[in-house]
């Protein structure tokens, strides 16, 4: 129980870094979308999940042999997942520069569709003497790394970030048996393809805003499919008294 419960914590703080990294790209609505959907209910909804499944004669969990195998094939799965998409992404020849800034959601409430109805003009006077500066180092963003002749954009970044999210997602869901866990492993895999979305956004053209939509849809498609799930395994608790995903096989044909 004490593994179940440090698992959620720990989630909940991999969905705070999603959280931050939605911050970062410039999608504030999408960061307070991410608290306050996933770590202010889907992470209270499992814990008490977690509570009610808890069972009376078994304090903690143990590890058996098969559990022990399937866990070494999960891992095994993942690894090889991320041995795929990692070089794929690395050859891709994705944009090496940043697009402007996106106009954060207090600008679009404030001006308008885009943003750009009630700014003020910038005073040319505070920033004449950068000008140089921002000549010399137009089309550069600071954090391209150059290896092997191939630069390295932040867009690579993001995207092998969000690989190597999915893959543990991935590994998480196929090495354990317990429902709970499958639930929030395949959560896990849900947030890495939404960081995708988010990354294609910021550094997509300067006006696409497909990325948040999609992301929105998913937020919202997730935390239904997490609550109907976690219901379900309540129900499957009361009637069988474990929450395996061996011993549910009503559907089975």
């Amino acid at each position: 129980m004490r593994n179940l419960i440090r698992s959620v914590l720990l989630f909940v703080m991999a969905w705070g870094g999603v959280a931050a990294f939605y911050l970062w790209a410039g999608a504030e609505f999408l960061a307070f979308a991410q608290v306050l959907v996933y770590i202010g209910a889907v992470s209270m909804v499992t814990l008490f999940a977690v509570l009610l499944t808890r069972p009376r004669d078994q304090p903690d969990l143990v590890i058996e042999p098969p559990a022990r195998a399937r866990a070494a094939a999960g891992i095994t799965i993942g690894a090889c997942v991320a041995a795929v998409l990692i070089p794929a992404i690395w050859g891709q020849g994705l944009p090496a520069t940043d697009r402007p800034h996106p106009p954060s959601a207090v600008l679009l409430l404030a001006g308008g569709a885009d943003g750009t109805a009630r700014r003020r003009p910038p005073d040319r006077r505070l920033h004449s003497h950068r000008r140089p500066a921002r000549r010399r180092r137009a089309g550069v963003h600071p954090l391209i790394r150059r290896t092997g002749g191939r630069a390295m954009s932040p867009l690579h970044l993001c995207l092998i970030f969000s690989a190597l999210l999915f893959c543990i997602g991935l590994a998480g869901a196929l090495a354990r048996s317990h429902a709970i866990l499958v639930l929030l492993g395949i959560e896990l895999m849900l947030n890495a393809a939404n960081l995708n979305f988010i990354a294609f956004w910021r550094y997509g053209p300067p006006n696409a805003g497909s990325g948040i939509v999609f992301v929105l849809f998913a937020i919202a498609i997730a935390a239904a499919e997490a609550a109907v799930g976690l219901a379900l395994v309540i129900a499957i608790y009361r009637h069988r008294q474990s929450v395996r995903l061996q011993q549910a096989a009503q559907l089975k044909g």
